[in-house]
């Protein structure tokens, strides 16, 4: 019942996330952030943002490259913290996936590493230029959520990013400080894949 549950969560996570005003989008993002707002930046919020429209695609192109840097990931830290798996944003497009599931032998890395493979494809695919203009219009309500929340480094950050989006780029990283505050070593699988290969593994477990 708990794994059913689980699942019909994701599928109404991604519908209701599909309907949203800048202002309500703002909002869920900062809600899914939630349990990190304390040490994420606008940057980080960014990212998370990000992710959950493009996926991995801009950083996996090379299968066999892809396994080697999770073997490195594995051996270089010794604790693997966050949850085993995690929606990426407010539309649930992608999930987060803790390889710390491969070093203690709950899945297969061939397994993880097609299911990997198989979603680069951003699951609702948009431009840059649609992408540019929907963060432009969700960062500025960002300052209206709640009158006790401000996100970190939120007008140095704002500048650096619309000046990334302006000169065409998009892709921005977590900062060093989330990074290590939240000790999340993940790879990012598309939803509709994870429900089908590795959802129906460790939820057995």
């Amino acid at each position: 019942m708990k794994n059913a549950t689980l699942l019909i969560a994701m599928l109404l996570f991604a519908v209701v996330g599909l309907c949203q005003s800048p202002a309500q989008w703002a909002a869920a993002l900062v809600g899914h952030n939630e349990a990190t707002l304390r040490y994420a930046t606008l940057q980080d919020l960014y990212k998370s943002a990000f992710q959950d429209r493009f996926g991995p695609g801009h950083i996996v192109r090379d299968r066999e490259a892809c396994k080697r840097n999770i073997d490195e990931e594995i051996a270089e830290f010794d604790s693997l913290g966050g949850p085993d798996w995690q929606l990426t944003g407010i539309e649930g497009n992608y999930v987060r996936v803790n390889v710390r599931l491969l070093r203690d032998g709950r899945l297969d890395k061939d397994l993880f590493v097609d299911a990997l493979m198989e979603g680069i494809r951003p699951l609702n695919p948009i431009t840059q230029a649609e992408w540019k203009t929907i963060w432009e219009q969700v960062v500025p309500e960002l300052l209206h959520i709640d009158s006790d929340y401000r996100p970190l480094n939120y007008v140095q950050d704002s500048m650096a990013i619309a000046k990334m989006l302006a000169e065409g780029n998009y892709v921005m990283h977590h900062t060093m400080t989330f990074n290590k505050a939240y000790n999340f070593h993940y790879r990012l699988i598309r939803k509709d894949v994870f429900l089908k290969r590795i959802f129906p593994v460790i939820s057995d477990q």
